[in-house]
């Protein structure tokens, strides 16, 4: 009797011809955050979904991990920064940015809706929906492989996933192992492998899935990435970043297309980020990318990280005497977990057994660490990663200290707000106070309280200045009081005290509850900002701001808040602050640009 293992080295060695497999995956869709979006878990699922339209559009031959990285993440923002930058360089990245947060990126949305409907069926009720030659096979959800190898393949890598299937079956005692049927199998396999009048017939997989779906989020990390990585060269993979059909629609309003997903707008983003990536990358299909997105908590952030992490763009080489190397962003950029300044893959699924098996000897009380590897003792394991992160932080402060200066040049952010404008309320408090908190030493920070050019004037009546104001006196009034405070107040900037007055019902209750709350306003300098905001200073400050909005930024601001970066509007740091400075400004990259949050 020929030995099994022997048989599998020889049906291995032998050429093969092998079926070749196309797979369609049918995913949650997103929409553009400029527009509405209607999918099953809300608008970020709509812009997920526009994400993952554009990597398989634009770059379809890589695109499976990063629309499974998108997947991971439960909004658009975090999707795009931790599954984007690190896999693609600063153009591509950009180019996937504009897709997802355009027009560009919904219609892509809406177009795999209609592939859906056209091509896999009308009726998709779940996902993730996996379609083989035109068929729905719902089996494949949780064995993949299995699927292929028994039905569509016939492959050697077959040959070597059924032994392991076999051998692992008769070590739980499920199923008596036969050498002698084990060796008529793989003979069977060997002789079909070498026929030489097979011809290969094109095997598709269609499947449909969300980018909040926990389902397809499991289905792309167990099932998809792996599988595509061992048949590549067998299978041709379409997959869908849309939903179900009865909780996922796009529909065309206007010129605009608007998306509704299940899960609402955190779900479309990360479904329109992973249409981007799929509409922007062809060649090699971003499935790393894809499954970056899918595990990037939102969008945004995913957008941002995963491009990075595409090895198609070859990074400079990392290490301690290069100006770009941080100690502090290696340890937090996952899955490249670094410990002393190596990467250590295996920590990335037992970090725990890593450190205290490696790493934990120089702390006191590491024998500990020994009950946890031999025991798996959950309180032993708590006790080990305190004691790594006494003896991992001091080290860490060591080697930061003996590394070179990096400093990134100051960032000049000109906008233009009004008082009562609702979406300049959005802009402060979802983007610029967080933002300026987090990067406060790379930025200068010019506001100007003012209005659109078409809605504002200040005017000399007599011997007073009198201004108007697209919602009035009282918006005028709100106006007033910020310029006066930006005047009074220099350092540290007000900014909060900015939000504060923009939030609030009126500027004479700014002006007490505001001033007061902030404990950097003392009695002299808020008095005399009061003075100033009801005098003609404050209504000369205004008219100031709106004579260097005309001057330095624009002749014709239809729309506030209008965002200038170092002389250039940039409308899209309306929403995606953060993305805009650290992909396209900041130079060098700040670490804080790689922190997820």
């Amino acid at each position: 009797m020929i030995h099994v293992l022997q048989i599998l080295l020889i049906s291995m060695a032998l050429g093969t011809v092998f079926t070749a497999v196309v797979i369609d995956i049918v995913g949650e869709s997103m929409c553009p955050d400029t527009t509405r979006c209607s999918c099953q878990h809300g608008p970020e699922e709509c812009s997920k979904n526009a994400l993952q339209a554009c990597v398989l559009q634009l770059y379809p031959n890589n695109a499976l991990e990063t629309v499974a990285c998108i997947q991971g993440n439960s909004a658009f923002q975090e999707a795009y920064l931790d599954c984007i930058p690190r896999r693609f360089n600063s153009k591509d990245s950009d180019r996937l940015f504009t897709c997802a947060t355009t027009s560009m990126g919904y219609t892509l949305v809406a177009e795999h809706g209609s592939l859906v409907a056209r091509e896999i069926s009308d009726d998709v009720y779940w996902v993730p929906w996996i379609s083989i030659k035109g068929q729905r096979v719902p089996e494949a959800e949780t064995n993949l492989e299995g699927v292929l190898c028994k039905k569509y393949l016939r492959v050697p890598e077959c040959s070597n996933f059924y032994y392991f299937c076999v051998f692992k079956m008769r070590k739980v005692r499920l199923l008596t192992f036969d050498h002698n049927l084990m060796a008529l199998f793989l003979t069977s396999l060997m002789l079909t492998a070498t026929m030489p009048d097979i011809v290969s017939s094109v095997v598709t997989l269609d499947i449909v899935g969300a980018a909040n779906c926990s389902d397809t989020f499991t289905f792309l990390k167990m099932q998809l990435v792996p599988i595509y990585k061992k048949y590549s060269s067998l299978l041709k993979i379409n997959y869908h970043p849309f939903g179900t059909s009865n909780t996922t629609s796009c529909q065309q309003n206007g010129d605009k297309w608007e998306c509704k997903c299940a899960k609402g707008p955190r779900e479309c983003a990360k479904n329109i980020l992973q249409a981007c990536v799929l509409d922007k990358i062809k060649d090699p299909y971003p499935i790393d990318i894809l499954k970056c997105i899918q595990f990037a908590r939102t969008a945004r952030l995913a957008s941002y990280i995963c491009l990075e992490e595409q090895n198609q763009v070859e990074p400079e080489p990392r290490n301690r005497d290069d100006e770009s190397f941080s100690i502090y962003s290696t340890l937090l950029q996952v899955p490249w977990i670094s410990i002393k300044g190596q990467r250590v893959p295996e920590a990335d699924m037992n970090l725990e057994g890593v450190l205290c098996k490696k790493y934990l000897r120089i702390v006191r009380d590491a024998s500990i660490c020994s009950l946890l590897i031999t025991k798996s003792v959950s309180i032993n394991s708590s006790f080990c990663v305190l004691k790594m992160r006494e003896a991992l932080f001091p080290m860490m402060l060591m080697l930061t200290a003996t590394m070179p200066d990096v400093v990134s040049s100051v960032v000049t952010l000109d906008i233009v707000g009004a008082g009562i404008c609702g979406k300049t309320q959005i802009f402060i408090k979802r983007q610029l106070l967080p933002v300026y908190k987090k990067y406060s030493s790379l930025l200068k920070i010019n506001y100007h309280p003012y209005g659109t050019s078409n809605t504002t004037s200040c005017q000399q009546n007599g011997d007073k200045w009198e201004c108007e104001c697209d919602k009035g006196p009282s918006e005028c009034a709100k106006n007033i009081l910020q310029a006066c405070l930006l005047d009074k107040l220099t350092e540290p900037y007000p900014i909060d005290i900015l939000k504060c007055i923009q939030f609030a019902r009126s500027a004479r209750i700014a002006s007490y509850t505001c001033l007061e709350e902030q404990n950097q306003v003392q009695p002299e300098p808020r008095k005399r900002i009061r003075e100033c905001a009801w005098g003609q200073e404050g209504v000369q400050l205004m008219k100031k701001h709106g004579e260097i909005i005309k001057k330095e930024i624009s002749t014709n601001v239809t729309y506030v808040p209008w965002i200038s970066i170092g002389g250039k509007r940039e409308e899209q740091a309306e929403k995606f602050l953060e993305i805009v400075l650290c992909t396209r400004y900041f130079n060098p990259k700040p670490a804080e640009c790689n922190v997820k949050g």
